[in-house]
């Protein structure tokens, strides 16, 4: 059996309302390109790359599937689509982490941010103790910050 042509026909005539959840998600996924190329996508700032990322791993995980039932389709081509996931998962991991040192880095500005601004109001010398208070506190709330990250 030969896998099927998965072009970017209708999968629902033009005019007719659809029910969606007859569809399968090839067709779902043929019906949201075709939608996605109607529509002004905009510049690369608006587009929501976890979102991209997400309906190609839908899609390419769709092709795998497809390609593995189908007893005609070479190996090599299955091996592709299996290299093909991989590559798509490993860029969501790198995504997600990328994102996650990102709100790290921004708590971390804002407690030294908040710190530094506090020690600068206690600069005065009677308020040497105020001063390493507040530094006190600061490297409390980092290591607090490190912990949180490690687990």
């Amino acid at each position: 059996m030969a896998l099927k042509d998965h072009s970017l026909q209708s999968a629902v005539p033009r005019g007719t309302v659809a029910d969606l959840s007859l569809l399968s998600e090839m067709e779902l996924l043929s019906l949201r390109a075709q939608i996605d190329s109607m529509l002004n996508l905009g510049t690369l700032k608006d587009i929501d790359l976890g979102t991209e990322l997400t309906v190609q791993l839908r899609t390419v995980k769709a092709l795998q599937q497809a390609a593995g039932e189908d007893s005609e389709t070479p190996f090599g081509q299955k091996a592709q689509t299996a290299m093909a996931v991989q590559r798509l998962l490993q860029d969501l991991v790198k995504m997600q982490t990328e994102i996650h040192n990102s709100e790290f880095a921004k708590r971390l500005e804002g407690m030294v941010i908040k710190a530094f601004t506090l020690c600068d109001a206690a600069a005065d010398p009677t308020l040497a103790e105020a001063l390493k208070s507040v530094k006190d506190l600061f490297f409390e709330q980092y290591e607090s910050l490190q912990v949180q990250q490690s687990e």
